[in-house]
């Protein structure tokens, strides 16, 4: 994979070990992808300290929170430590969070207290490459917002963050987010249930590549109705993408979303359909909720 010269630097431990480390695994992680290069990125979210010990070589553990992270960050997990006893946290486990919060204070890391941080603030501008840790994020992100990113790896997410680049490739590409899935929606969505459900019931037949293409959803689609499709098509499928025509910005018409392509496969999606995946995610029979 070709590096720059700044990315060279890194990879040669010029700007010390913790950068050497993260240009050297993302070298070898695009090289996996096929990627041909890096790209930069605007923004990232990744998950709350605790995967670092997981992840990261305990001699680079330290030097990781002396860093600043490339780009702004977003934590999609924090306790909420101004109430730690209400929520049943130990003191040791308040003041460690409290530690992490103050160190995260000079990284250039914000602390959301979300995994759905664009409802918080963070809306990446359209054709921007982002980087996310978090499932449904990643997929609202690329498809109704039009940013570009994958769900990047542990230890990936902090390699990214730290250099601020990540492999170009798959959605990250215009060829990489063209549709090649049809799914014709023959029926009308009255909530948002029915739109998890058309996500649920779509995502038993995608694989991860897949990037499934709607028609037939009219009227007033809400950003709730979106997440919910999205969140529900990673659930079943692991998908990182989809269009909805005439609603998400990258299907103004269905020519438009596939690219002048033909969909590998069409899925019709009646009301039998909806009512069959509600029915799946239900499990609480008749029962009504006393408010």
């Amino acid at each position: 994979m070709y590096l720059t010269k700044d990315e060279e630097k890194m990879y040669n431990g010029e700007y010390g070990k913790l950068y050497e480390w993260a240009m050297r695994f993302l070298a070898a992680y695009g090289d996996g992808l096929e990627s041909e290069r890096l790209v930069k990125i605007s923004a990232a979210c990744f998950d709350y300290y605790r995967t670092l010990e997981w992840v990261l070589p305990p001699e680079l553990y330290n030097e990781f929170f002396k860093s600043r992270m490339a780009v702004p960050v977003y934590t999609n997990v924090h306790p909420d430590i101004e109430c730690w006893k209400e929520i049943g946290m130990s003191e040791k486990a308040y003041q460690n969070a409290k530690s992490i919060e103050m160190k995260y204070a000079n990284m250039n890391v914000f602390l959301t207290g979300s995994c759905a941080a664009y409802l918080i603030g963070w809306a990446p501008a359209f054709g921007s490459h982002v980087a996310s840790i978090e499932s449904a994020l990643y997929v609202y992100l690329n498809s109704v917002l039009g940013a570009r990113t994958h769900r990047e790896s542990y230890p990936g997410i902090f390699a990214v963050a730290l250099t601020g680049k990540t492999p170009y490739t798959g959605l990250h590409t215009d060829e990489g987010r063209r549709g090649n899935l049809l799914v014709k929606v023959k029926t009308e969505l009255n909530d948002t249930m029915q739109y998890n459900a058309l996500g649920y019931h779509v995502g038993a037949f995608v694989t991860d590549w897949d990037r499934p293409v709607f028609t037939g959803i009219s009227g007033d689609v809400g950003t709730d109705d979106l997440k919910f499709i999205g969140a529900a098509l990673q659930l079943q499928g692991s998908v990182g993408l989809y269009h909805v025509v005439n609603v998400t910005p990258e299907a103004p018409t269905i020519e438009y979303a596939f690219g002048g392509d033909e969909p590998k496969e069409t899925i019709t999606v009646g009301k039998r359909e909806i009512k069959g995946a509600c029915e799946k995610l239900s499990t609480g029979g008749e029962e009504k909720l006393i408010t």
